[in-house]
C-alpha cells in the first residue's frame, strides 16, 4: 500500500533548534535594574501580540523607553536570534526530500525572528514551504492554524503529519485533521525515526 503521507510539518523550537546555554544570561544584562519584570514582560507581548502579527521590534523598543533601559533594541532583539540548529535533523529533512516526501515548517514566531529564520544558512533551501503565525495571522494551537496551512499546500489533511513537542499543538493538529505526534524536546533524530516508523514512513539511506 502506498504510504498515505505526502507532506511533514515541522515545528522549530524544541524540535529543530534551542537556544544556547548562556542567552537568558545574555538578555538579563541588557534589561535594567529590574531584568526578570522585563524580560517577563516581553515574553508575554511577544505571546500576546506579536505572534499573530504585531511587530515585535516595536514593543521591545516601547519596554525599553518605558522602564527608561538604555539598552540598544538591537543588541536585545539579537538574544531572539541566538539559535542552534540540531543537524541531525536536517539531515534527515533533506532524506526525506530525496525520497519524495515534502517537508515544511510551521512554527509559532515573531517578525524578527522570521526574518532571521528565512535567512539562516541551516534552512535556506531545506523546506518545501515555510509557514509562521505572525504571517498567517493564526497561531498554535488553534485548529485554523493548521486548516490554512493545508489549504495552502491544497492537500487532504489527512495527508500530513505534524511533529511538535507541546501536547496543546498536536491536539489543534489533529482536531483540524492532520495526523500528528508529539516529538520528545530535543530529541534529535532518534525521536524522529521513532515517529516515522510508526507512521510507515522510511527515510532513505
Amino acid at each position: 500500500m502506498d504510504n498515505p503521507i505526502s507532506w511533514i510539518l515541522f515545528d522549530a523550537d524544541g524540535v529543530l533548534q534551542g537556544s544556547p546555554d548562556g542567552w537568558r544570561q545574555t538578555l538579563s544584562g541588557l534589561l535594567g535594574d529590574d531584568p526578570d519584570a522585563t524580560m517577563e514582560e516581553l515574553f508575554t507581548l511577544e505571546e500576546r501580540r506579536a505572534l499573530t502579527g504585531g511587530d515585535f521590534r516595536d514593543l521591545v523598543v516601547s519596554v525599553l523607553r518605558r522602564h527608561g533601559i538604555g539598552s540598544d533594541p538591537e543588541r536585545v532583539l539579537d538574544c531572539w536570534r541566538l539559535l542552534v540548529v540540531d543537524p541531525s535533523m536536517t539531515e534527515r529533512i533533506r532524506r526525506l526530500r530525496s525520497s519524495g516526501v515534502r517537508c515544511g515548517l510551521a512554527s509559532n514566531q515573531q517578525n524578527v525572528r522570521i526574518d532571521h529564520m528565512r535567512s539562516m544558512p541551516e534552512y535556506v533551501g531545506l523546506f518545501d514551504a515555510q509557514f509562521y503565525s505572525a504571517e498567517l495571522g493564526l497561531a498554535k494551537p488553534d485548529p485554523a492554524f493548521f486548516t490554512e496551512i493545508v489549504r495552502r499546500l491544497a492537500v487532504a489533511p489527512e495527508g500530513v503529519l505534524f511533529v511538535d513537542d507541546k501536547q496543546d499543538n498536536v491536539a489543534g493538529a489533529r482536531e483540524a485533521g492532520l495526523q500528528a505526534e508529539v516529538f520528545a524536546f530535543d530529541g534529535g533524530a532518534a525521536e524522529l525515526d521513532r515517529i516515522l516508523d510508526c507512521h510507515g514512513v522510511v527515510v532513505p539511506a
